[in-house]
């Protein structure tokens, strides 16, 4: 795949540059490069443009740093519990990368997710090494079993990070 074509896959969708074009005098061409880190740690690259100029080609040095966040335990099943009776369990979330993760927010998902609630004193980031305790809690409001997945949404590889939720209503 030749330099060009690389960068149009990483472009968005407003990319202004393309095979063939020919930038005026003073002209600019804007190439839009994400960063979506696969691994924890760090990263680097390069992107190289090749033109008709004679320092060509023209090459921007890229790097970054893959940050990930894992639960302990990685589930919770909360076993059986009363109808209308809360249990709760802890559960940590720990930044096991080298920079500081942004967290965005938290949700519950899945179909009995209503029964289902947290309470995650994290704040917007998790510091490298760093972990946050959370709440989890489960209050039936039906007889039988019941699922459902706590996310946190932030900048570290495979995120939403999940966590699977369970219990059975009595």
């Amino acid at each position: 795949m030749s330099e060009a074509a690389a960068c149009r896959l990483l472009a968005k969708p407003h990319w202004t540059c393309t095979d063939g074009l020919t930038i005026p005098n003073l002209g600019t061409c804007i190439i839009n490069v994400q960063f979506k880190p696969t691994a924890v740690g760090y990263a680097s690259g390069s992107l190289s443009v090749s033109d008709t100029d004679i320092t060509s080609p023209q090459t921007v040095a890229l790097s970054g740093t893959g940050t990930a966040l894992a639960f302990s335990p990685p589930s919770i099943n909360f076993g059986t519990v009363t109808k209308g009776q809360q249990v709760s369990s802890a559960v940590s979330l720990t930044n096991a990368g080298t920079t500081t993760v942004s967290i965005a927010g938290f949700n519950i998902v899945g179909a009995n997710s209503a029964d289902f609630s947290y309470s995650a004193p994290c704040g917007g980031s998790i510091g490298a090494g760093q972990t946050c305790q959370l709440t989890m809690y489960f209050t039936p409001s039906k007889t039988g079993l019941e699922k459902a997945t706590f996310k946190v949404f932030d900048n570290s590889p495979g995120s939403p990070q999940s966590l699977p939720l369970s219990g059975k209503g009595l």
